[in-house]
């Protein structure tokens, strides 16, 4: 099955970390301050417009972004990472956008550290990798935003050995073992956790998140998990590990019949390109389309990979943005909105492309 791409439209925004679209509603989480959240309208994508801009202050960024009708989430979290200034207030910024073009603040969900990093939100529960005071790196902490006016607490889930201050302690040093972020499927998060691999939790019980399954995967940077199934039905994830500048990355498929052990079964790598950039796998649509894995692979742009078989996938697809920062195309992350078959390619630096997709 092949998959084509055409170009349709462009945005000339700064740099993101997240893009996502609900109903034709743009929603960009920048990297750097002051920019923190880009609202636009993009309906005809030939001809997007801009309806508003959500600054942060210069020792914070608002990188990721979702929401549902009249609300909006960004996290909160120090930038740099480093900085951990006592005037900062990490966690999840909540807002009222009945209004698009006027977004207004109405409440902080605080955490601790340096706030939040990523989160899920799955339209009342937001799922938070946030520091949090006790415990070694980000864990997940489960915000009920019902009522966006009185977020409410109901539960954490940590890795074993993150939680110092209840006298667990961890078996690695610093925090290179930690939660990435969630993606829930069901009653289940898929969770990547950044150089100690995967998890996969029951939150059948919201209230008491439980561990099912665990996998180191390759030691890499463990970014996004998420769940697929062959033709047969048989049960499968998908793993994506971000690279950088000296680091490996890949895109991995694991069998997950048995929970107890989950087993490796195809590794994706792209090879080094000509010049300077990032050639590894950085994020994917968090959702399978008709098959396909869409993933952000920073200088390598797009890449749509076929899973059906999930022991033998294929690239079927690849779109190479254009130059935008001395460092060539740097894709950060894509989004898939299945209504208009458009993707959404988010550059870490400055840009955000518009395309067409056809399966077929």
């Amino acid at each position: 099955m092949s998959v084509h791409l055409k170009r349709i439209g462009y945005v000339d925004v700064m740099g993101g970390g997240q893009v996502n679209v609900r109903d034709g509603i743009c929603f960009v989480g920048h990297i750097n301050p002051p920019e923190g959240t880009t609202i636009i309208d993009v309906r005809d994508p030939a001809r997007p417009e801009q309806l508003s801009q959500v600054k942060v202050p210069m020792n914070a960024h608002s990188h990721k972004v979702r929401s549902r009708p009249g609300l909006m989430l960004v996290n909160h979290e120090a930038f740099p990472e480093f900085n951990r200034s006592p005037e900062l207030q990490g966690g999840l910024r909540l807002f009222d956008i009945e209004d698009l073009r006027a977004p207004r603040e109405i409440g902080l969900f605080k955490t601790g550290g340096r706030g939040v990093h990523k989160f899920e939100f799955d339209g009342r529960y937001a799922y938070l990798s946030t520091e949090w005071e006790g415990f070694q790196g980000n864990i997940i902490v489960i915000v009920d935003l019902e009522d966006p006016l009185q977020p409410r607490e109901v539960s954490k889930w940590w890795l074993p050995g993150q939680w110092i201050a209840g006298g667990e302690t961890p078996t690695w040093d610093g925090v290179g073992v930690r939660v990435h972020h969630p993606v829930r499927k069901g009653d289940r998060l898929y969770v990547g956790c950044c150089h100690g691999g995967m998890a996969i939790v029951d939150v059948s019980d919201i209230t008491r998140p439980k561990m099912l399954s665990r996998h180191p995967l390759h030691g890499y940077f463990s970014h996004t998990v998420m769940p697929i199934e062959d033709e047969a039905g048989n049960p499968f994830v998908v793993a994506v590990d971000e690279g950088y500048w000296d680091e490996k990355g890949a895109f991995t498929c694991l069998d997950i019949s048995d929970l107890a052990n989950p087993q490796i079964v195809a590794t994706v790598s792209a090879p080094p390109g000509p010049t300077r950039g990032i050639w590894e796998p950085h994020q994917p649509h968090e959702e399978i389309i008709e098959d396909h894995a869409f993933v952000a692979w920073f200088s390598d742009g797009l890449r749509v990979i076929n899973v059906r078989d999930p022991r033998h996938p294929v690239v079927v697809a690849h779109h190479v943005p254009q130059m935008r920062s001395e460092f060539g195309p740097l894709s950060n992350d894509c989004f898939v909105d299945k209504a208009t078959q458009r993707v959404y390619l988010l550059d870490r630096v400055r840009g955000l492309e518009i395309l067409e997709y056809e399966i077929g």
